[in-house]
């Protein structure tokens, strides 16, 4: 009689950044961890192009604030030496009355600066001053209205919302995609003397998060998690059931697992699937979840072509402003490997919410709209010498409706399902930053669970020169304990 094998302490379903981090953090703890990528290449969106001294993002293009809590993380894999921080002193843009306007990084810089009206300008100073208080599920335009005005509102919010996240200030709730400004609020009862507050009580100004990125790019974050990590690539789950205290995950290849937790690390419509015949509250509440798709269109420019000085990270653009360009970044002027000597990368970014069906347009359209937004905002002179496109039907999960109690609900389903959880970009933020510092959440929970109380760290393992060759493919299973 064959024995079966012991199960897994952790067996996480799904490669993007969220589960290959929280796998890194399981393994660190000293427990038996696997994961699974149902794709060849682990990473999900984030993935780096290199040719011809190109290096363009499909996904995520840096990493904003490297330091403090997920700073464990990036030395932990090697990645301190592979760290590269944005220029100082980088500018940043905004689209206004068909111009580009340096954006003040201070609140003091915006009441002194042009990009508001005079009436704008006295609203956001009386911020203090407003007694209105949230309402349920109030969405960020209500929000940012009762507490700015409407013109902070479209030259300020919309465009962060709909250039960075994708998503619509009408529809997203404030609470889920603003949590720090609604908690601020919620804490002094304004954000401008919640912020004056955080300061005196810290005793110091905190310094603006920076981007950084890696030599290489944001592949490397990838590459180096995979190198502990190991995923299993070319693997799906196609269903979860219960076996005794454990849970029984069948592979589309046949192959079969058991562990004590799962981590389903997968998008919204993916997770919803395998939950379906487990819980289908659960699932429903999931699936329920909509994701806004987006198109990246990278134009390679001769530096001679293009007027501006590109002295920053970039632009956004309002939606009042009518533009096809939700946002563009300057790549090559925030790092120095992006592009060959002489020329620049312009990575502009369509679709979301705001224009969800831009990805109807084939690449020669795509890139002709885009190029009619830059010439007078840029002065282009000349076509690019190069271009990509990068295309997303689901690319962010959107915040819609009363989308903190969904997430509570969630929460509440789950209480049923002992050793299931959830890591994804639908719950504590789209960001990379937001994922490595949920990953890190989910593992301390699932440590603390299986080993009775938080367990220190086990040693970092893999030096940066070590990145290449980062998986293992195929049907064998694989397990790594650190």
């Amino acid at each position: 009689m064959n024995r079966q094998p012991d199960p897994l302490d952790v067996l996480v379903i799904g490669g993007g950044a969220s589960g290959l981090a929280a796998a890194w953090h399981l393994l660190r703890y000293g427990l038996e961890v696997e994961l699974w990528e149902s794709q060849r290449q682990a990473g999900g969106k984030i993935r780096s192009r290199v040719d011809k001294g190109w290096l363009t993002e499909t996904g995520a293009s840096w990493l904003m604030d490297p330091a403090g809590d997920i700073a464990p993380v990036l030395e932990g894999v090697g990645l301190g030496p592979l760290l590269v921080r944005k220029q100082p002193d980088a500018a940043r843009y905004l689209l206004r009355d068909g111009a580009l306007q340096n954006v003040p990084s201070t609140v003091a810089g915006m009441l002194g600066s042009g990009l508001f009206s005079v009436a704008g300008r006295l609203r956001l100073a009386t911020e203090p001053l407003r007694l209105s208080k949230a309402r349920p599920a109030e969405t960020v335009s209500d929000f940012v209205v009762r507490r700015f005005g409407r013109e902070v509102l479209q030259y300020g919010i919309e465009p962060y919302v709909a250039g960075s996240l994708a998503s619509d200030v009408k529809r997203a709730e404030a609470k889920a995609t603003l949590p720090r400004l609604t908690a601020l609020e919620e804490r002094f009862g304004s954000i401008t003397a919640g912020v004056l507050c955080r300061r005196l009580l810290g005793n110091r100004k905190p310094a603006a998060p920076e981007a950084a990125s890696f030599v290489g790019g944001m592949q490397s974050l990838i590459d180096s998690l995979g190198v502990n990590v190991r995923p299993v690539l070319g693997r799906s789950a196609v269903s979860i059931s219960r076996a005794g205290s454990c849970w029984r995950v069948v592979a589309s290849d046949g192959s079969m697992a058991t562990a004590r937790h799962l981590v389903l690390a997968t998008p919204a419509p993916e997770t919803a699937a395998l939950l379906r015949n487990t819980n289908q509250n659960l699932a429903h509440l999931v699936a329920g979840i909509a994701y806004a798709p987006v198109m990246v269109v990278h134009l390679g420019v001769s530096r001679d072509a293009v007027q501006h000085p590109l002295d920053g990270t970039g632009f956004l653009v309002p939606r009042c402003e009518n533009r096809l360009v939700n946002g563009c970044l300057w790549p090559a002027s925030v790092f120095s490997d992006r592009a060959p000597a002489g020329h620049v990368l312009l990575s502009c970014y369509l679709g979301g919410a705001r224009h969800p069906h831009a990805l109807r347009d084939d690449d020669d359209n795509a890139i002709a709209k885009v190029l009619s937004d830059l010439e007078p905002l840029l002065g282009l002179r000349a076509d690019p010498v190069m271009t990509r496109v990068d295309r997303h039907p689901q690319a962010l999960p959107l915040y819609f409706g009363a989308y903190s109690e969904r997430l509570r609900s969630i929460g509440h389903q789950l209480k049923k399902l002992p050793g299931i959880h959830l890591a994804s970009a639908y719950a504590g933020g789209v960001s990379v930053r937001d994922r490595l510092v949920q990953a890190d959440v989910v593992a301390k929970k699932i440590s603390t669970e299986l080993q009775g109380s938080e367990v220190t760290r086990l040693a970092p393992t893999t030096p940066a020169k070590e990145l290449p060759g980062t998986a293992v493919t195929g049907t064998g299973a694989v397990t790594q304990t650190l």
